[in-house]
């Protein structure tokens, strides 16, 4: 009897400490997935904090080419989304009036598009968000691969300087966001 206890308790070890490394495992791929910015905020964009923001140059919906040089002297939030991303679709319209407030107080939020010019059209139309929105598929821009965005959505705000200030996906429900930009 003595045998089958000692047995059994060692399986037993053997097996909670084969649960704590798999958990390990899992957190660390996680963090690989979405890592936590030095604000705190749960990131889906890798950028650098405090080093200046990638130059760019793209479209916006009207035509017109941009560049980062055109944001230069202004705070910037730069909106990355998505036609096909559910979570823009539910998050985007409730930052209308929060958009009109950051315009009228000098602040410039951009929307950076990842699907071509037409479902951008229809996305923003079924939404009822006017915005100024930079499109940018992966297919034939660079820019979310330049500011590393790994889904959305997701944001960046740089400084007047074109300094990264801070990215990542806050809660807006808890006005995480305005919290940042503000």
């Amino acid at each position: 009897m003595d045998l089958f206890l000692l047995v059994s308790n060692i399986a037993l070890w053997v097996v909670v400490l084969f649960n704590l490394v798999l958990t390990l495992t899992i957190i660390r791929q996680m963090n690989r997935q979405g890592k936590l910015t030095t604000s705190g905020f749960h990131s889906v964009i890798d950028i650098p904090i405090g080093r200046p923001a990638p130059a760019f140059e793209a479209p916006l919906l009207s035509g017109e080419i941009v560049t980062l040089q055109n944001y230069m002297g202004r705070k910037v939030l730069f909106l990355f989304s998505g036609p096909y991303c559910k979570a823009c679709r539910e998050i985007l319209p409730g930052l209308a009036s929060w958009i009109k407030e950051s315009e009228r107080a000098g602040r410039t939020i951009v929307l950076v598009s990842d699907g071509p010019t037409e479902e951008t059209k229809k996305f923003l139309s079924e939404t009822g968000l006017q915005i100024p929105t930079i499109i940018a598929p992966k297919e034939v821009n660079s820019f979310m691969d330049d500011y590393q965005v790994l889904g959305t959505p997701s944001f960046c705000s740089i400084n007047e300087k074109g300094i990264v200030h801070v990215a990542g996906y806050p809660s807006l429900e808890t006005g995480e966001l305005k919290q940042v930009f503000n």
